[in-house]
């Protein structure tokens, strides 16, 4: 059957225009990447290619796993995910054998050294200038944009996408807080909290009132959502 994509389910986010900006771009950018590959085939030309070496993958996961890692941290991505890696390796990213997945080389192939590159967040999904890479968001957004143009992608649908491509920008450059930093100044904040990682029983009790009107919009949060949810 082939190699096999996971697109793995984030966290739960506080407010339904998070959960909906994540579904959302996520069906956009599988639906541009399984367009792409469909026009590569037609064409005979390179096939999308977002495959990394499994341990940077793993170095990935744990660089990830750091506090506040959206911001501090770079991660292992395709430099040049829209063109296949190795010549004569099949379909490309559609059916890699092992040995196109090395980081050295590969037989009949050209080397992959430089095929992952160390990227922010941001530059992964918005385009970095210096590695040259086109965002995977970015892509998306232009990919929904065509669909518009042609018919297939109504404007309140394309508006929503660039919303919720905006807000996601936000996150990545740091001009909006991570539900994460968000919860933990007010933790550091409360009266009860002495510093020590022991969350008190009024501090926990806090944090959950604090999630659930934020959740119920009983209460605004500029610094985690914006202006976002104001249409």
């Amino acid at each position: 059957v082939g190699w096999r994509v996971e697109f793995r389910t984030p966290d739960v986010q506080l407010t339904d225009f998070e959960n909906a900006a994540t579904a959302g771009l996520i069906t956009a950018i599988v639906m541009m990447l399984l367009k792409d590959m469909t026009t590569a085939r037609e064409a005979g030309g390179p096939l999308p290619d977002l495959y990394i070496p499994i341990s940077k993958l793993d170095d990935n996961m744990t660089r990830a796993s750091k506090r506040n890692a959206l911001l501090s941290e770079k991660f292992w991505f395709r430099k040049k995910w829209l063109s296949s890696p190795v010549e004569g390796s099949g379909e490309g990213a559609a059916g890699p054998s092992s040995s196109s997945s090395s980081s050295a080389s590969s037989a009949g192939g050209r080397p992959r050294d430089d095929a992952e590159v160390e990227m922010t967040i941001d530059e992964i999904l918005f385009g970095s200038e210096q590695h040259g890479n086109e965002g995977v968001i970015s892509r998306a957004i232009a990919f929904a944009e065509e669909e518009h143009r042609e018919g297939r992608c109504s404007a309140e649908a394309l508006e929503e996408l660039r919303r919720f491509a905006a807000f996601t920008e936000d996150r990545c450059a740091g001009r909006l807080m991570t539900t994460a930093s968000y919860l933990r100044k007010f933790l550091r904040e409360h009266p009860t909290y002495q510093k020590d990682s022991v969350v008190t029983p009024e501090a926990c009790h806090g944090i959950v009132e604090l999630s659930c009107k934020i959740a119920n919009g009983e209460l605004k949060a500029p610094e985690l959502i914006g202006n976002y949810l104001m249409k």
